[in-house]
């Protein structure tokens, strides 16, 4: 056990994808300026664009990703550690199990089984499936080697509880936070049209088809539609696509300060920082009720929560707000404040290092707070 008041070697294995990334980044300065952590990263990589891995024919891609990930692991190897903390405790599992006494801490926006049960959406065989029961005990077995488990959502943890069998009296949730100085609120001038906002890489998954739709058949004329995804659409009046922005990305921040409304009906999801960032920028924000959105959004006060793949309820929940500028400035006000309050990095991030340092200075010992 390290002694009291001397800086701990935290291993840091973030997966550098999607929110979890943007989690990360939103994360590392408050991690770098912390006198009593010196961090080891070792940022899992999945993909390397033209990489050996990659470019072998006969290896199948998720096999190349599991291959890519566990390399990105290696400078973790020969470390002296205190502690360590991951969003994947598959792919650090070598590790791991190799230093049988060494705290994990292990977050996530979700467990394997959620992620499967959504309906094809995400890459992952449902439990129901040879596939999925092989993997469900791999991960379940990881998971058990997990000292303390920092969930985004109750959502989560009610899966990495009842279904991974992690105790409850390991699990803690502690959701991601949006960098408020990067993301400052925005008070709109109300001149011009209204600008919808929709963003999401993976443009039918995050329901971006059918919000097009549906501007396309009752909106087209009365507001403008900017989407930020990597699907390549047509142009025509009214409608922006943005393919090319990163998280945090001052481009990507700025149309946020430029838009009106966000609009999000995902078909499936687990959380939405997206959500966050926009909730932090003063929108309103129309969003689906799937994994542990609605305990980012308060129904009617921030924003509204409506059922995946129903269209009537985004088009009358949008028209309600185009023509209410007071309303959309009261919700963004209110969606901001819970950021605040919920939200906000240089909380979120604190909290999880006093536990990560808590756990590291007293091991399996520890237990969070009842």
């Amino acid at each position: 056990m390290p002694a009291r008041g001397e800086p701990l070697r935290i291993g840091f294995a973030p997966w550098m994808v999607a929110g979890i990334r943007t989690q990360w980044e939103n994360m590392l300065s408050h991690i770098l300026a912390r006198p009593d952590i010196v961090p080891v990263v070792a940022e899992i990589l999945p993909y390397r664009p033209g990489g050996t891995l990659e470019a072998l024919p006969f290896v199948p891609h998720k096999v190349a990703g599991n291959l890519r990930s566990l390399q990105s692991t290696r400078l973790l190897f020969g470390q002296h550690l205190d502690a360590l903390w991951t969003h994947d405790a598959r792919i650090v599992a070598p590790l791991t199990f190799s230093h049988p006494h060494l705290p994990i801490i292990f977050t996530a926006d979700s467990t394997s089984k959620q992620q499967g049960a959504q309906g094809g959406h995400y890459a992952k065989a449902p439990s129901s499936s040879a596939r999925g029961r092989v993997r469900d005990l791999i991960e379940r077995a990881c998971l058990a080697r997990v000292t303390l488990a920092t969930p985004w959502s109750a959502w989560a943890a009610g899966s990495m509880c009842d279904d991974y069998g992690i105790p409850a009296r390991r699990i803690e949730v502690i959701p991601p936070g949006i960098d408020l100085g990067r993301w400052p609120l925005h008070h709109r001038a109300g001149d011009g049209p209204v600008r919808l906002l929709f963003v999401g890489g993976d443009f039918v998954r995050k329901g971006g088809d059918l919000l097009l739709d549906v501007w396309r058949e009752r909106l087209q004329g009365r507001c403008e539609l900017h989407l930020v995804t990597r699907t390549i659409l047509p142009e025509q009046p009214g409608l922006f696509v943005y393919p090319g922005f990163s998280p945090n990305d001052p481009g990507l921040r700025e149309l946020y300060a430029r838009c009106d409304l966000f609009v999000l009906p995902t078909r499936a999801d687990c959380f939405s920082l997206a959500g966050l960032e926009a909730m932090a920028s003063g929108l309103p924000v129309i969003i689906s009720a799937v994994g542990g959105i609605p305990e980012i959004v308060a129904e009617g006060l921030s924003g509204a929560l409506i059922a995946p793949g129903d269209g009537p309820a985004l088009a009358a929940r949008i028209e309600a707000l185009l023509d209410d500028p007071d309303r959309r400035a009261a919700m963004g006000l209110a969606g901001r404040r819970i950021v605040e309050a919920r939200f906000d990095a240089a909380k979120t991030t604190a909290l999880l290092l006093d536990r990560i340092v808590a756990v590291a200075r007293s091991g399996r010992g520890w237990r969070p707070r009842t």
